[in-house]
């Protein structure tokens, strides 16, 4: 079985969140079972269902990673993230409405650097999420948008949708880098897609190219939907990759 996560890391960077759907096709002996109606027909087939905007944190089903470092061990250090509860506001995307200051539904992840480390090693702090119930099999729908800005601020800018086992043994993943982030892709339109059973082994990486569509500036629906037989990551309900 594996969890649902969402974070970001590194520093000085936004991602937003508009809503997540989980859909289980079967559920780990562990984990809870979901008859909620979400009020959308593409997931009315679905007998377990889990639906959130976050509009405010959920507790009874997520875990907000909160004082303690990861990814420490790459980079020299320069990865290390404190998870802090506070860089994750609820309710509080902005929209734009002519001179109006507005907010919507949502979850906004913010990543700002620390003036001294902290005492676990971290140089930034942000936001780590985990759904609190482990699935086996399953679709995961996310709609956001990663990082937008200027170069500057963004470059150094990574984050994670996906599953993950515990301690990232095997996971299957979509993957995100501001613009001008060092694998040298556009990242304004690109993607990375990952998947494997043992960290230690090949993670299958790909990057899939949305162009014309900026994934860094405008909401965009992605989902990975796992099965016994294949993994499928689409891009606003199109087909970008699939591994059997």
């Amino acid at each position: 079985p594996l969890s649902v996560n969402m974070y970001t890391s590194r520093v000085s960077f936004i991602c937003a969140v508009k809503q997540l759907y989980i859909i289980f096709f079967a559920v780990a002996t562990e984990g809870a079972v979901f008859n909620e109606s979400i009020g959308d027909s593409i997931f009315a087939a679905s007998a377990s269902s889990y639906f959130t905007d976050f509009s405010s944190f959920d507790s009874d089903n997520w875990v907000m990673k909160d004082g303690t470092c990861s990814h420490c061990n790459e980079r020299y250090g320069a990865e290390c993230t404190l998870w802090d509860a506070d860089a994750a506001a609820f309710g509080s995307i902005p929209i734009e409405n002519g001179s109006t200051s507005e907010t919507m539904s949502g979850v906004t992840l913010t990543t700002t650097p620390l003036e001294t480390n902290a005492s676990c090693g971290g140089i930034c702090k942000s936001a780590h999420m985990v759904y609190d119930h482990d699935l086996m099999y399953g679709t995961v729908t996310v709609e956001a948008k990663w990082f937008p800005g200027d170069e500057d601020n963004v470059s150094t800018a990574t984050g994670f949708i996906g599953l993950d086992s515990d301690g990232n043994e095997a996971s299957i993943t979509m993957g995100f880098h501001g613009v001008g982030w060092d694998d040298d892709e556009d990242f304004d339109h690109k993607f990375q897609t990952a998947v494997y059973a043992d960290v230690d082994n090949s993670h299958e990486k790909e990057y899939e190219d949305m162009s014309p569509v900026s994934v860094a500036d405008e909401f965009n629906v992605y989902s990975i939907k796992w099965t016994s037989e294949k993994v499928t990551w689409k891009f606003n309900g199109e087909l970008a990759r699939k591994v059997t």
